[in-house]
């Protein structure tokens, strides 16, 4: 997982793992999530910003970018790559099932991008995982 601070830093997060994935991928096999709509996530303002990248809303007709969309939108589809952006809170249940139909989206690559306010619950929750798998 990557975490960040701030929006800015997230999005300098998500444009150097794009540049990464895309020596491995194609625009198109690369899907940006969020639990945000489309005007609020990460991924709008990431393609505002560094319109090189090339990078459309999963609903427009540009097939050859790398596309955006919300979890919700996403779901029962799937891509080889897939970032998970704009996650802020690990605290109820409904937000970990949501976390969990977007990491079920990717084929081959997985990246999560954290709030740094989400570090602690994400360590209590990777060692309450670990705990679980020990004792089995």
């Amino acid at each position: 997982p990557r975490f960040y601070s701030s929006a800015e830093i997230q999005e300098g997060l998500v444009k150097k793992r794009l540049n990464e994935l895309l020596k491995h991928f194609k625009p198109s096999e690369i899907v940006i999530l969020s639990p945000k709509s489309d005007e609020k996530s990460c991924a709008q303002s990431v393609s505002l910003k560094f319109p090189e990248l090339n990078i459309a809303p999963y609903k427009s007709s540009q097939s050859e970018s790398i596309k955006f969309t919300s979890i919700h939108a996403f779901k029962g589809m799937e891509a080889p790559a897939i970032l998970l952006t704009d996650i802020d809170s690990l605290d109820s249940d409904t937000y970990k099932a949501l976390l969990y139909v977007g990491m079920s989206r990717a084929r081959i690559s997985l990246t999560i991008f954290f709030s740094e306010a989400c570090r602690s619950q994400y360590d209590k929750l990777l060692d309450l995982g670990l705990r679980k798998t020990s004792r089995a």
